[in-house]
């Protein structure tokens, strides 16, 4: 049995349950906006801390038996949908209370599960600070383009000017953003007032996104000419590749740790 932990209809997700069920493999869609409607969990923990907590998940009121679960796979939607039993509940108070209650539990049950999973989101804590991310990053031995956090017009601007190529404008949260280029009116936006905001020396060519399962190592590159080709998809190429054999040996190292460490 695999599960899928989220959103369903998240494209990924989806394509990964159609590829299981082709060979013969149960799906359970197990979605977070029906947390406590559908299905339910609990979490009994231990007098010992050494002791992982029991886990319990219904479905329809009918416990899943853990051990015919192989693994899940989590693909959390950047704009959680609210319960259906609550009504008038704003986008602003999901953002601001109910998705973050919701997917710390969520996180517990992931991180207590004893089967492997994908995606689990206390692994990515460190990418929702962007300045954190990028230290850990250097600090593990990759190369990381000069970087500066500011919402001081004169200083990202004097910043901005010192590099040959330009310089990228990107939030520094976590949170799902458009990344630009540093521009007269990025100028005018920060002096106007404005949280903030890493400002990065820009990097031509083609992106290459490298994911780790394990010692595996799956790399892809992306030909666009956006700066960000998540946001313009009218001229963009996927392609694979092979990363850097230093590269691919430095993001094994990383994630191996950033597992140990969480």
């Amino acid at each position: 049995m695999l599960w899928l932990v989220g959103d369903p209809e998240d494209l990924s997700g989806a394509y990964l349950a159609w590829l299981a069920r082709r060979r013969g493999v149960e799906v359970l869609e197990l979605a977070e906006d029906r947390l406590g409607l559908d299905w339910a969990f609990e979490l009994r923990d231990h007098a010992s801390p050494s002791r992982p907590p029991d886990v319990r998940v219904a479905i329809g009121g009918h416990e899943v038996d853990l051990s015919a679960v192989s693994g899940a796979m989590v693909r959390l939607n950047p704009r959680p949908k609210p319960p259906v039993t609550l009504e008038g509940i704003t986008e602003e108070q999901v953002t601001a209370v109910l998705a973050p209650e919701r997917r710390a539990g969520l996180q517990h049950l992931l991180d207590a599960v004893p089967f492997p999973v994908a995606n689990r989101p206390s692994r990515g804590r460190s990418n929702a600070a962007k300045p954190t991310h990028m230290r850990r990053l250097a600090a593990a031995g990759f190369s990381v383009p000069e970087w500066i956090v500011s919402n001081d017009v004169t200083r990202a601007s004097s910043f901005a000017s010192s590099l040959p190529g330009g310089a990228v404008v990107k939030a520094a949260s976590g949170l799902r953003s458009h990344v630009r280029r540093w521009t007269d009116e990025t100028a005018a936006a920060f002096a106007a007032g404005t949280a903030p905001h890493v400002i990065q020396r820009y990097v031509p060519g083609s992106d290459v996104r490298v994911h780790v399962v394990g010692d595996a190592v799956f790399s892809t590159r992306v030909r666009a000419d956006a700066v960000d080709y998540r946001f313009d998809e009218s001229d963009i190429r996927y392609e694979p590749c092979d990363a850097p054999a230093e590269i691919a040996a430095a993001s094994i190292t990383y994630h191996t740790s950033a597992t140990k460490a969480c």
